[in-house]
């Protein structure tokens, strides 16, 4: 259960047994939160909230990556990649000094695919906690695509960099192509918004060109966070006046591209849209790509909607 949920339930019932039941085979997690049967007692609170137990899993470490094939309801291969080998087969592009390290702690998958040639393609994004934000205030009204309370989550995750890793069709890894993506903790226009740009995860995915000896990587993060405040006015049946400000944050995207040389094993560099034009372009919020033939096309504009943008990337180069 979360926070607001454990402060719901406080007192101790039989639910409180069962959750003990379903917990207590996590071991070193449990005795990790200093908590016990007292639950049951009334001598502690609860168990462990699910946040509590998160913020834990967020910190343990892994030492292997495992690719393994199933087929016919068998083990066609099994193979380990240990952290170690990641980080020292890891390569950026001429836009970063070194390649990004990973630490092999919990990661967000964000895509994986199966090329052509039957290699694969797993993308994920690691993490950092950040608690100096206070987690964010949450009395927003509205936030577009992120769901928001009183009692919401808070937004003390910073994400950093991204990590493409080419495994063989064996499952033996190839390279590690690593991005950080540049998003410094913009809040956007200067204003007081509880939440930044890098609390939010990126997606990615890639296209693959005409020859299979490369890959088009495409990135969309958030660069800003956007601000919007509305005011409203209702008479009431006492002749009084009611006004109203709403203020609603909502986050701005835009697409980091870049292309992957598989066979060679070079990463390109990496580029904002709108960065050769010195302009600040943000993804239009629906209909913002679409494919023709052999181009792909990306449609933005600038927060005040008076330029567009639109680029496009050829899938044969």
């Amino acid at each position: 259960m979360d926070n607001e949920e454990i402060e719901q339930t406080k007192g101790g019932s039989s639910a409180a047994e069962n959750i003990i039941g379903k917990v207590s085979g996590l071991g070193g997690l449990i005795s990790a939160a200093k908590k016990t049967v007292n639950v049951v007692s009334g001598k502690e609170e609860m168990m462990p909230s699910q946040d509590a137990l998160d913020a834990i899993m967020d910190e343990k470490k892994y030492t292997d990556f495992i690719v393994c094939k199933m087929s016919g309801g068998k083990a066609v291969f099994v193979n380990a990649t240990p952290i170690t080998e990641l980080n020292q087969k890891a390569v950026a592009g001429p836009d970063m000094k070194k390649p990004l390290e990973f630490d092999g702690k919990k990661f967000k998958t964000n895509n994986f695919q199966i090329l052509n040639d039957g290699s694969m393609l797993l993308s994920f994004q690691d993490f950092k906690k950040n608690n100096s934000r206070g987690g964010g205030n949450k009395f927003l009204n509205t936030l577009a695509g992120v769901q928001t309370s009183s009692s919401g989550k808070s937004y003390d995750r910073i994400y950093q960099g991204l990590y493409m890793l080419h495994f063989s069709p064996d499952g033996h890894l190839n390279k590690n192509y690593t991005v950080l993506l540049d998003q410094k903790n913009k809040k956007g226009f200067f204003n007081n918004s509880p939440m930044t740009a890098d609390n939010f995860s990126a997606t990615s995915y890639i296209i693959q060109s005409k020859d299979g000896k490369s890959v088009n990587w495409i990135m969309e993060m958030v660069k800003a966070i956007d601000v919007d405040t509305d005011f409203s006015s209702m008479m009431n049946f006492n002749g009084t006046t009611t006004n109203t400000t709403t203020t609603s944050y909502a986050p701005f995207y835009s697409i980091e591209y870049g292309k992957l040389d598989l066979q060679s094993g070079i990463s390109s560099e990496f580029r904002t849209l709108g960065d050769l034009e010195k302009k600040k372009y943000y993804l239009y919020e629906k209909y913002n790509r679409i494919q023709l033939g052999d181009y792909t096309y990306f449609f933005s504009e600038t927060p005040k909607g008076d330029r567009v943008l639109i680029s496009r990337i050829d899938l044969n180069q």
